[in-house]
This record gives C-alpha cells, structure tokens and sequence, in this order.
C-alpha cells in the first residue's frame, strides 16, 4: 500500500468512514457473482495484465498484488445496486493508483485485502472467473472479481455503500507476489 496518492486517498478516505459499522448485509446484496464475471469478460475493451503472467488456474493460496490501473467513475452511468455488473467504460484509468496485497487461504476459499483488511469467502466459480464476497472490514459489503484476459489476471475491487449502491471501485492487474 505504498503507492497510495490523490485519487487513490480519497478512496481510501471514504472506504475508512464506512468500515468497521458492523453491517455486512446491502439491498439486493444477492448471488450475482456470474453475472458480474460475465459481464466484465464480455467486454472486449480491458487490455491484457500488464507485468505478470497468471491464469486462474494458477490462482491459489499465497501474497498477490492488486496494482490499480483504473478507478470507477461515479457519474459513468446508472448503477442501481451494488451487485451490478459495470462495464470497462465506467472507470478512468490511473497512473498513481494504489497497490493492494491480496492475501488468499482456505484452498482459495478466502480473501483478505489491504493493511486493516477488507475480508471475505469465495461466492461463484464460473467458467470466466471467481469472485469474492467482501463481508468483514466494510460497513456495507463489497465484491473482489477476478478474470483471466491476455494470459494474465485483473481484479476489481467493489466496496459498497450505505445510502449509495457503490462507494469505490477499482481494477488492475493481479500478480503473484515472488
């Protein structure tokens, strides 16, 4: 988390005020993991995962790293829940984003993000994809998605909001920590 400036603190700012509230629930909080994975392999626009090669079948326990290459942009369209799918379209992309130690366990069962880590358990295996439900550190949930494209690995990071369907949302290359 040593890559941390401008845009990258405001996120973090936001996601500091919601975690920690006890809530781990969100409306239409529902199983649309598939949905979501579908949604980001159908779109052909990301690029290939700059800097590592991984698949996820090589996805297992141990240390990797989220280098964020893009954030949502909040005025981008109309999300109405937290679990819907958004398209490359809607983020921005950055050149001073943050860098986030992903650690997984339990045969990838679990993950844990960041320093005070945003946490939580393997919803769906697609063909496509994985995806994470984020229940413990966030007030209001969140997702971690993850996707195979151009023989490496990008993830999303959706934290939820309270009163908004999303606070922040970021994507990047995801690479095994050597």
């Amino acid at each position: 988390m040593d890559a941390r400036t401008g845009r990258g603190w405001l996120y973090l700012g936001v996601w500091l005020l919601v975690m920690g509230h006890g809530c781990t629930e969100s409306p239409g909080h529902g199983n649309s993991g598939d949905a979501a994975v579908a949604a980001l392999m159908d779109d052909g626009t990301a690029e290939a995962a700059g800097g590592c090669e991984a698949s996820l079948a090589s996805f297992s326990d141990g240390a990797w790293e989220l280098g964020v290459d893009r954030v949502w942009d909040p005025s981008s369209g109309s999300v109405q829940f937290p679990t819907d799918p958004m398209s490359e379209e809607d983020y921005e992309p950055v050149s001073d984003g943050q860098v986030l130690t992903v650690i997984v366990s339990d045969d990838a069962g679990k993950v844990a993000i960041g320093n005070e880590p945003v946490a939580g358990s393997r919803n769906s295996t697609a063909v496509e994809g994985i995806q994470y439900d984020l229940d413990e550190g966030t007030f209001a949930g969140g997702r971690l998605v993850i996707w195979e494209v151009g023989g490496g690995l990008q993830a999303e990071l959706t934290i939820y909001g309270s009163g908004v369907p999303i606070v922040s949302s970021e994507r990047g290359p995801l690479c095994p920590v050597r």
